[in-house]
């Protein structure tokens, strides 16, 4: 199994910008974001700001380089092949909420859908 990493500049509000896209099979299946020197021990190191699928962890795993990350996120992909969903809209505003930019009872817009964030 292989992974396909793409480096990007990610818009995280902090210094932690220098990001990954990771795809398999030409799908995107997660996002790391490399933590800055703010971070002290955790500095160098990247976590899971996001992944897709059967990569999705809302334990947010922070790995301690490249390799460890590839190595989990192939065994995340090989041990559950039938455990896969799409992220819906609903999911997009639940993952806003959690920003201190958007309070709960503000609607949600993404990409030009809009619905409300508390339902």
């Amino acid at each position: 199994m292989s992974l396909r990493f793409q480096p990007i500049q990610a818009a995280t509000g902090s210094k932690d910008q220098a990001s990954r896209l990771v795809f398999h099979e030409s799908l995107l299946v997660a996002v790391l974001v490399h933590l800055m020197d703010e971070h002290g021990l955790e500095a160098g190191k990247s976590f899971l700001e996001v992944g897709f699928g059967r990569v999705a962890d809302p334990n947010v795993p922070i790995f301690a380089d490249h390799d460890e990350a590839q190595r989990w996120i192939i065994s995340q992909l090989a041990s559950h092949p039938r455990r896969s969903r799409a992220v819906t809209l609903r999911d997009v505003c639940s993952w806003q909420v959690s920003s201190p930019s958007l309070s709960s009872n503000q609607p949600c817009n993404f990409h030009g859908l809009t619905t409300s964030s508390s339902t």
